[in-house]
């Protein structure tokens, strides 16, 4: 009875009482390099035609028989890879700048797709299987946690991830990812920490004054009034707060100077004790003291 050979690797099977004395040859070629290289062998296949069909043979070394196939080509468009029809897995490693479609072929050695095919992009390497038919990529459904490190560029969201896994602090506001926040003094009213002086100063000394003047709260409304190259230009603001003045000599303890029209009130304590008008007119409260010691 002659020898035969196996669909899907092409090892050739060695008939009752063939080969005598000569079997150990068919023997090491089937062990030694068929079966070695259908598990650990690499061919590296330089792709010439759009649509290519892998070399195969019975009993030989081939393309086909390979474990990992390794696909070159100077081509200038994406091109097709066909195997065999028979069941196998391959290790595919695209070492081009076209994306590579391997298929079944429907009669080994044609270039006619019997099924669905996996393309694997340029410059990546993908572990594909094959029913006999149409070929699907091995390990579609991951399941379980991926450890070490992941080399190259990861697109789009988790769909599983809502929050950050450790909140974090804005602005003294707790963020977690899970939705906006509104920082106080910012989006909404509200008294924002700060660091650095402004939040331990407690007076302030202005240059050409002696004397401090105390920190106030404050807020203001409106324009506030310029100083450009010297000039004043009065601005609409209105200032509201705490904003008392202590210790700052040319004012004086209790004294304040208001305008109230087109007059100027002298006050001592709240007081009104004397006003000057635009035309130089003199109101005093009290007595008027002339050529007297000051």
């Amino acid at each position: 009875m002659p020898s035969t050979f196996s669909p899907s690797l092409r090892i050739e099977l060695i008939g009752a009482g063939e080969q005598a004395g000569t079997w150990s040859a068919t023997t090491n070629t089937n062990l030694g390099t068929l079966i070695e290289n259908a598990i650990a062998g690499v061919a590296t296949v330089n792709v010439t035609a759009a649509n290519q069909a892998l070399v195969y043979a019975d009993g030989a070394a081939d393309q086909a028989r390979n474990a990992v196939l390794r696909l070159t080509t100077s081509l200038g468009a994406a091109f097709a890879v066909y195997v065999p029809p028979f069941s196998k897995q391959y290790t595919v490693f695209n070492d081009s700048a076209r994306d590579a479609t391997i298929f079944n072929s429907t009669t080994s050695g044609n270039t006619t797709a019997a099924g669905a095919g996996v393309t694997v992009p340029a410059g990546r390497t993908m572990t594909v299987w094959s029913n006999g038919t149409s070929f699907a990529l091995q390990n579609t459904n991951f399941v379980g946690p991926l450890t070490g490190n992941v080399t190259g560029n990861v697109t789009g969201n988790v769909t599983t991830a809502t929050v950050l896994q450790t909140a974090r602090t804005i602005g003294g506001v707790s963020f977690n990812g899970s939705a906006n926040i509104n920082l106080p003094g910012v989006n909404t009213e509200g008294n924002q920490s700060t660091t650095g002086n402004a939040a331990t100063a407690t007076n302030v000394a202005y240059t050409g004054l002696t004397g401090t003047v105390p920190i106030w709260n404050q807020s203001t409304t409106g324009n506030a009034a310029t100083v450009t190259n010297g000039v004043y230009t009065a601005g609409n603001q209105t200032i509201a707060g705490n904003k008392t003045l202590t210790g700052i000599t040319g004012v004086g303890v209790g004294w304040t100077v208001e305008q109230s029209g087109t007059t100027l009130l002298f006050k001592y304590l709240g007081t009104n004790r004397m006003s000057i008008d635009a035309s130089g007119n003199l109101t005093v409260s009290g007595n008027v003291t002339a050529f007297g010691a000051v």
